[in-house]
């Protein structure tokens, strides 16, 4: 992604917000530290193994199932909004 951002002759966060998914220790070291969504990974973990056996139990998947898992927004300066809020 910041390959193609640069290659276009944007800056980033200036130009172009982005966001990630996951938390892993990388993020906070970039430069500037991304802003990622924070998601369960053990949570998505026991969801998906659950849907798996009750298809196999069940002899087939069940349609129209929602599943809402929380995750959580780790704002840091590789977003818009934040860096917009320091320069005001």
């Amino acid at each position: 992604m910041l390959s193609a951002v640069r290659e276009r002759g944007l800056r980033w966060p200036d130009d172009v917000a982005i966001v990630g998914f996951g938390d892993a220790i990388w993020t906070q070291l970039m430069s500037p530290p991304l802003t990622v969504v924070e998601q369960p990974a053990e949570q998505l973990g026991t969801t998906a193994a659950e849907l798996l056996l009750s298809v196999i139990r069940n002899g087939g998947p069940r349609t129209g199932q929602r599943i809402v898992v929380e995750s959580q927004i780790v704002l840091r300066d590789s977003h818009w909004g934040r860096r917009q809020a320091r320069r005001a």
